[in-house]
């Protein structure tokens, strides 16, 4: 036991990196200091914090006295995924650790991040709420539909910062082709832009549990 978590504590970090380097949705991830781990398995806390607005003041009694509340709300896990990943202890002590430095970051490369970055797609698209719309896309209807996503964000007092966008590469492309300045302005917009492949931009998706297949596919009538 104590050379597994000695392991853990020395690889984890190494596979955290290679998460945060390719991962495109790993922008999303929550501020650590605002989740902690819960007592109960599968499951975290996070935090809620709630306040009152300005009140007047008051020349006899001082302040207005409002109330302001940090509660832990439990939230339990969607999935819980997992994989072995088996390399000889010999193998790898021979090249110095690094045989399973290279397996583990490639595991996490072409396996996790892809199938992290598919369901947190599918995930947003199928919330309650969310607009969906399906028709041909060509540049100017991208750029529209862009602008439009702009002025909604204004209206809802977006923080510039926390602006996202995730584009096909194609679609991006399709607007940086344009000849005007005014069309490619839009993309200013947003503080961050993702280009994310078609293969996990997907409306919907399956995960494999593992007993005859592995990983995540399209779901049934998932669009792009």
């Amino acid at each position: 036991m104590a050379n597994s978590i000695a392991y853990a504590a020395r690889y984890v970090p190494v596979l955290d990196a290679v998460y945060a380097a390719e991962s495109k949705t790993s922008i999303l991830d929550a501020n650590q200091d605002l989740v902690k781990e819960s007592d109960g398995v599968g499951e975290i806390k996070i935090a809620k914090i709630s306040m009152d607005g300005l009140g007047d003041f008051s020349r006899a009694s001082g302040y207005a006295e409002g109330a302001t509340n940090l509660a832990w709300e439990t939230v339990k896990f969607d999935k819980e995924r997992s994989q072995t990943l088996k390399v000889d202890r010999l193998d790898n002590a021979e090249s110095m650790d690094i045989l399973f430095g290279r397996v583990g970051g490639e595991f996490v490369r072409t396996k996790v991040v892809p199938e992290v970055d598919a369901y947190r797609i599918a995930k947003i698209v199928g919330t309650s709420g969310i607009t969906k719309v399906t028709e041909t896309v060509d540049a100017a209807t991208i750029v529209a539909k862009l602008r439009a996503a702009a002025v909604a964000m204004d209206n809802a007092a977006v923080p510039e910062g926390d602006r996202v966008l995730f584009i096909t590469p194609a679609n991006l492309a399709l607007i940086e082709d344009l000849d005007t300045n005014k069309s490619k302005a839009v993309l200013s917009r947003f503080s961050t832009i993702q280009t994310v492949t078609p293969n996990v931009f997907k409306s919907a998706i399956e995960l494999s549990d593992g007993s005859s297949a592995f990983g995540f596919k399209p779901a049934s009538g998932a669009v792009d």
